[in-house]
């Protein structure tokens, strides 16, 4: 199965919130499913932090970057 993760979601699963219901936890890290990150949303988390309106691990993208359960969508003008 393929997963878009919102802003959230993902959030809560790389911070190990509590929100994150244990299933959806699961259907992220499951190796049969592909859990995607649109870049918007980090976009999101950056401008948010910058505003104070949000706290987020200061080495997020790193974690991302490196983490084999996400891949990481660039916005084209030609997303279908």
């Amino acid at each position: 199965m393929r997963l878009l993760l919102d802003t959230h979601v993902l959030l809560w699963g790389m911070t190990a919130d509590r929100r994150l219901p244990p299933a959806i936890r699961q259907m992220i890290r499951a190796d049969d499913n592909d859990s995607f990150v649109s870049v918007a949303s980090i976009w999101e988390i950056a401008i948010k932090v910058r505003l104070g309106k949000l706290v987020a691990p200061d080495d997020l993208l790193v974690k991302l970057e490196d983490d084999s359960d996400f891949t990481i969508m660039n916005a084209t003008a030609d997303h279908p």
